[in-house]
């Protein structure tokens, strides 16, 4: 099943449902990818559209790198491709929240919502405090979003357990669990390192700095990034090694 499918079938039934649908997930990468298959789904789905469902990213830093990439003085980096696909941010369908007092005005309440927040195995971030409410609250389906770690609270409720101790409280589990999209990761693989460095706008990219990876896999992205951008200045840089912009 394509992860834009199981997403647009949790959002169904949790409205046919009356439900908020809650999606634990990291801070920018995955919570952005869910983000374009939301905006995809609204777009393509118009029984969805019409609910007018209101949906929260929660977490400062989920704000804050939104707002970065998606700043139009920052689109003069990028190619026609890449910029064809950056109209989420300025989208009205998502709000942010960043503050304890918003979590519990705007998220603590009953109101069909989808919810997405860190950290994915809601064991930190505003997803520690939400499933302090949401893991016993009926009103509430969780979808996971990637690996759920062996043990963790989200483990746990994802194996239907009864009780659920988190933050040291049991708490009796009467939310659902709707099971995990499948093929979300927080890494990229080599293919997709190279797409995403060739989408950067060529007049502009001076430098590629590798910092990521063991060395057999830093200078193997190298070797092929020096083939396929012969005019960028492509760096592993040694330890302790300053680079200058």
């Amino acid at each position: 099943k394509k992860p834009i499918d199981m997403l647009e079938m949790a959002i169904l039934e949790t409205c046919m449902q009356n439900k908020i649908l809650w999606i634990p997930c990291f801070s920018l990468q995955r919570s952005t990818q869910i983000c374009y298959l939301l905006d995809e789904i609204f777009k393509r789905n118009e029984i969805i559209r019409n609910k007018n469902i209101p949906i929260y990213n929660v977490g400062r830093l989920t704000k804050q790198c939104h707002e970065t990439i998606g700043k139009r003085k920052y689109r003069e980096f990028y190619d026609d491709v890449w910029n064809s696909n950056r109209d989420i941010f300025d989208s009205p369908i998502f709000g942010h929240i960043v503050t304890k007092k918003d979590v519990e005005h705007f998220i603590f309440n009953n109101q069909v919502k989808i919810v997405l927040s860190s950290s994915g195995s809601i064991n930190k971030g505003f997803s520690n405090l939400i499933a302090s409410s949401y893991i016993a609250n009926k009103k509430v389906n969780i979808l996971a979003s990637g690996y759920i770690f062996p043990e963790s609270t989200l483990d746990k409720v994802s194996k239907g357990e009864k009780k659920v101790v988190h933050n040291g409280m049991s708490i009796t589990r009467r939310c659902g669990f709707l099971g995990t999209i499948p093929n979300l990761s927080g890494h990229v693989d080599l293919s997709s390192n190279i797409k995403w460095i060739e989408s950067f706008d060529k007049r502009k990219l001076q430098k590629v700095v590798i910092i990521h990876g063991n060395s057999s896999a830093k200078f193997n992205l190298k070797q092929i990034l020096d083939k396929k951008l012969p005019n960028v200045d492509i760096i592993v840089p040694k330890y302790m090694e300053v680079i200058k912009a």
